[in-house]
């Protein structure tokens, strides 16, 4: 996941995925790298719903490796 190119959802931009943040009590963010409108390099934290892969929503494109029982 990290490393993967990213669509903005509900925009034409795209980036590169470089963080993700896991915390118990908010939701996941993703750090992305991307240049604005204007042209100029941006750095951003968004949700997995403001973010897409290939058309995937990132939410979609989860594993969850955490152990039940």
């Amino acid at each position: 996941m990290i490393g993967s190119r990213v669509r903005l959802v509900g925009t034409t931009l795209d980036g590169m995925l470089v963080g993700k943040s896991s915390y118990i009590d908010r939701m996941d963010r993703f750090t992305v790298r991307y240049m604005d409108a204007v042209g100029s390099p941006q750095e951003r934290e968004f949700t997995a719903s403001e973010i897409s892969f290939d058309g995937r929503e990132a939410l979609d494109n989860v594993v969850d490796f955490r152990r039940v029982g």
